[in-house]
């Protein structure tokens, strides 16, 4: 079967560029879902990211403890 298959990508690099995830987001959508590993590491930069999701009044649900190559079980 043919198919086209289209995958823009924009990726952000920088220090201080996790403050922009609100707005970047906010141009596509009003919801997202904030997906990670839960690592004690993480916290300060998801505080960052929840904030700037707030900021922008972007809806977010969050999926912790992911594991990699996760089971349908988790």
């Amino acid at each position: 079967q043919n198919y086209v298959q289209y995958n823009p990508e924009k990726i952000i690099f920088g220090k201080g560029t996790e403050c922009q995830v609100g707005q970047e987001v906010a141009r596509y959508s009003k919801t997202c879902l904030l997906h990670y590993d839960g690592g004690d590491y993480i916290n300060p930069l998801l505080d960052r990211i929840r904030q700037s999701l707030k900021d922008a009044g972007v809806t977010f649900y969050e999926l912790g403890g992911v594991e990699p190559n996760p089971r349908l079980t988790l």
